[in-house]
């Protein structure tokens, strides 16, 4: 489903649909922008006393379904409409997957754990994408065919959630009411500030995603790639990268401070950009989405299990809730600013605006480095 929402899902928009500048920024949107439901979600899951593999397995069984329904979408419209339902499904996963991991794997080993996850979801990534990309340089239709198998594996994930044990995701009453985690943002400082820094460079990371597709797929800009050269470069490359280099992350997260593993991240993407971005030589653009999947690999973990490190276990998920809202607000805002400026300029052009807001994070989190309270 990652593959999906990180790269199929705008090719079929740009070579099926013939979708405008204006209507891909709004596409990948909704597509990103599910997360902003996330404080309220885990609120009303709280109220209620439904445990975290309950409520994951309800939300990808509304994942597959409005993948199955969008496969029947005959319509631009219909399309959107229906990946925007799914997003928000697939994105407030996003507190309880981080309520799983704290009370299934230990402290010490969660990281190393947690990565073996991340490579198999990256080996699927792989497999998946090359086999999309082959269908649709046989036939842009066959799109529909990878949206049924696409929501066949959220209805098994959906089963999967259910037999994974976990109990019920409750908050004190006083946090239940008028959203009281969303105060975390003032009363806790360390939070803000490394949501801050975070919202920065992953503003840069979203906004650079669907311009690594434009950079590629759009003829407009002369590279005008088969599709299954697209998803190698785009997804198989950088996939194959986060397998081997996720287990590596997992060790640095377990064994080092946090803020160095950010700092590391960074620089990784950083210099993927750069390549991916400033040549047209297909071994520089290996290069470049190599060091985007090392940055991949690292990205996954922290995004994940960094609440952990500052916060407690029984508030993780509502940090994580809040920190999901912050990005789901990122996601809606990245895309469009970043199609706004490739509307006056050109996806190289983007991505040095992206590399300067990773300079600019980076610089963020270096200034936190002595935070002896940050684990």
């Amino acid at each position: 489903m990652d593959a999906m929402f990180l790269g199929i899902f705008l090719v079929i928009a740009i070579r099926f649909f013939h979708a405008s500048v204006a209507w891909k920024a709004f596409f990948v949107t909704l597509c990103w922008a599910g997360g902003i439901f996330s404080p309220w979600i885990v609120q009303w899951i709280s109220r209620f006393a439904y445990t975290a593999t309950q409520m994951g397995g309800i939300f990808f069984l509304g994942t597959g379904i409005c993948f199955l329904w969008a496969s029947c979408a005959k319509s631009f419209s219909s399309y959107i409409i229906l990946m925007a339902i799914a997003s928000i499904f697939y994105r407030s996963e996003g507190p309880i997957l981080i309520n799983m991991y704290v009370r299934n794997y230990p402290d010490n080993r969660r990281a190393t754990y947690f990565s073996i996850t991340m490579m198999f979801a990256a080996l699927a990534s792989i497999l998946f994408s090359q086999w999309s990309g082959y269908m649709l340089d046989k036939n842009l239709h066959y799109y529909r065919i990878l949206l049924v198998v696409t929501s066949v594996c959220a209805f098994l994930c959906s089963l999967c959630f259910l037999r994974i044990p976990s109990p019920p995701m409750g908050m004190e009453k006083a946090q239940r009411k008028k959203c009281h985690y969303l105060r975390y943002l003032l009363t806790d400082r360390r939070f803000a500030k490394l949501s801050l820094h975070s919202f920065i460079i992953g503003f840069s990371y979203q906004m650079l995603i669907p311009m690594r597709i434009e950079h590629l797929a759009n003829v407009r800009y002369g590279m005008e790639l088969s599709n299954l050269s697209i998803m190698l470069l785009t997804l198989a490359i950088p996939n194959a990268v986060r397998v081997l280099g996720t287990p590596i992350w997992g060790r640095f997260f377990d064994r080092c401070p946090l803020i160095p593993m950010r700092i590391a991240v960074g620089l990784f993407a950083f210099f993927g950009y750069l390549l991916f971005f400033h040549s047209r030589e297909f071994g520089f653009l290996l290069c470049g989405g190599s060091f985007l999947g090392a940055a991949m690999a690292g990205s996954f973990i922290l995004h994940n299990l960094w609440i952990a490190r500052i916060v407690d276990l029984d508030k993780v998920a509502a940090y994580m809730s809040v920190y999901v809202l912050i990005t789901g607000i990122r996601s809606i805002l990245a895309p469009i600013a970043g199609y706004a400026i490739l509307s006056i300029s050109s996806p190289v052009f983007v991505s040095d605006v992206g590399a300067i807001l990773i300079l600019i994070a980076i610089v963020g989190f270096w200034s936190m480095r002595n935070d002896k309270s940050i684990r």
